[in-house]
């Protein structure tokens, strides 16, 4: 297959690349490298059949770029919730009108099938664990523009589009510099480095943290499964921890000097999130990595990168 990743210099996006290509397809990459790097994925191009198009989902003209495809993996969009909060205009335009934009793409060159990248935020704070159908639009304008990314597929009655909603996604190539990072990149870089770490709020919210490798193999599930009729399904473990929590175990296998302290609760999260993974696990996807061995994946790669 010959698979479109939107935002695939990205820090998922870039795993999701690597996944298709050692199956033996060829990938084109489209990003706009306001937040991906293409030393994400620099490795991959003297060794596969993967392109690279630098362009915006907002632009009509830069999406004419892209030559024909079977299969669109779209990952591209603006992803800070704290963001959304004081630029909301930002999040609609990209996350709905850029969205909508990719589908039109997708319709008018043959691609058929879509996964799209969807998020945990969307069922704001309902009670844990969370199943498919509890989604209420979310607590933040981030949070609202991926449940109408949702709603704007499936007006394409053509396209089969399928949404994963992530929940806390992990792993190596998650760049702690980024404002729109997680909060295990974070703390694994000021613990590697010996830095101080900052906890928002009390920190017994809970999380359900995900290995990005994970998600991309979810992801390359349902793009080369071709009788799957659509769907919407949770990405995670169905296991969670609270902040406080994963703070100590970092703190523990990095051996860091770091001291915690806790800041004001931030404006738009949530207070627990766990997801109710039954869908996607009958159909064969189950998560393979232990959060605690891939902290310790992780703290080899952050050593690696320092």
């Amino acid at each position: 297959m010959k698979v479109l990743v939107t935002g695939g210099a990205g820090f998922i996006g870039s795993h999701v690349c690597e996944h298709m290509l050692r199956d033996g397809h060829t990938v084109i990459v489209f990003d706009n490298l306001s937040s991906g790097k293409l030393s994400n994925i620099d490795g991959l191009f003297n060794q596969y059949p993967i392109s690279f198009i630098k362009g915006d989902i907002t632009s009509e003209t830069d999406l004419q770029l892209i030559p024909a495809c079977d299969a669109v993996v779209h990952l591209a969009a603006a992803i800070s919730v704290i963001e959304s909060m004081s630029n909301p205009r930002k999040y609609e335009e990209t996350n709905v009108e850029g969205s909508r934009k990719v589908y039109e793409w997708a319709k008018s060159h043959g691609a058929t099938t879509i996964v799209s990248a969807s998020s945990a935020a969307v069922y704001g704070d309902a009670p844990p664990p969370l199943d498919e159908s509890a989604a209420n639009g979310g607590l933040s304008p981030y949070a609202q523009t991926k449940f109408e990314m949702e709603k704007v597929g499936r007006q394409f009655e053509s396209l089969k589009c399928h949404y994963l909603r992530f929940f806390n996604v992990y792993g190596p190539r998650q760049d702690p510099t980024s404002p729109y990072t997680g909060a295990i990149s974070i703390f694994m870089d000021r613990s590697t480095t010996n830095r101080d770490i900052t906890v928002f709020g009390d920190g017994e919210q809970t999380r359900d943290f995900v290995s990005v490798s994970d998600v991309a193999a979810a992801i390359k599930m349902l793009i080369t499964t071709p009788d799957l009729e659509r769907q919407t399904l949770n990405v995670g473990t169905s296991s969670t921890i609270s902040i406080n929590e994963l703070v100590d175990i970092i703190l523990v296998i990095t051996g860091s000097k770091s001291k915690v302290a806790h800041g004001d609760e931030r404006a738009g999260e949530i207070k627990h999130s766990c997801a109710n993974t039954d869908a996607i696990r009958r159909l064969g996807w189950a998560p393979n990595v232990e959060l605690r061995e891939g902290l310790g994946e992780l703290v080899e790669w952050f050593v690696g990168q320092q």
